[in-house]
Formats: structure tokens, sequence, C-alpha cells
């Protein structure tokens, strides 16, 4: 990811004005340690029901967040994008990492009839 990704995809997520975590991987834009590229005053733009968050070490995320839907998607032969994509229908393939591209993902997810209906059944 280059740095006007990592912006676009931040103020995608902050003008979606949905609650949001976004967790970031350290070294996910070539030459950082975590967040120093993300535009300025973005961090006090998204407070309250949004943050953004240092990713932990890989085994304890998934251990933590993902469970056993992880070894579920490997079995499956799947990525874990195209799990959530596909099989429980709450995520999106984004063709390109622009700002209205991904407000729009977002709202389709959880603002539209369809993505709020996707997700209850994913967790009945």
């Amino acid at each position: 990811m280059d740095e006007n990704e990592l912006a676009e995809t931040a103020w995608g997520l902050a003008d979606s004005k949905q609650p949001f975590l976004c967790v970031v991987r350290p070294g996910s834009v070539n030459g950082s340690e975590w967040i120093e590229f993300l535009p300025d005053g973005y961090m006090d733009e998204i407070k309250g029901k949004r943050s953004c968050v240092e990713m932990g070490p890989t085994k304890t995320s998934i251990g933590k967040f993902c469970g056993w839907r992880v070894l579920e998607s490997l079995w499956l032969e799947l990525d874990l994008g195209e799990y959530l994509s596909f099989i429980w229908q709450v995520a999106l393939e984004l063709e390109c990492l622009e700002r209205k591209v991904i407000v729009n993902a977002i709202r389709r997810l959880l603002v539209d009839s369809e993505g709020q209906e996707n997700f209850a059944n994913t967790i009945r």
C-alpha cells in the first residue's frame, strides 16, 4: 500500500460516518512504522465510535478475532477475504482504493438492507 492508498482508505472510512475499528499492520506503507502516514488531523477526526489501532502479533490477532472461522476458511481452501466476501457475504472486494469507492462499499455493507440482512444471518 502506498501513502495515497492509505489516505484514501482512511478518509473513506471516516467519510462513511459509520463506527469502525481500523487495524493497521506495522509496515503496511513502505517505510512506515505504523500510522505516521495517516493524514494530519485524522485521529482527531475519528474520535468517538471510530478508532485506528496497531495490529498485534498475527497469532494473537487471529486467535482473538477470528477463531475457528480462520480454520474453516483454510479447510475450504479459501483465503479469509474470499470467505468473508463469498461465503458470509459480509465483505466486498474493492476494485480500487479511492475514497468514494470505500464509502459506497461501507454503506452497501452496513447501511443498505442487503448488507444488514447478511450480517444478521451471519450472527444467528
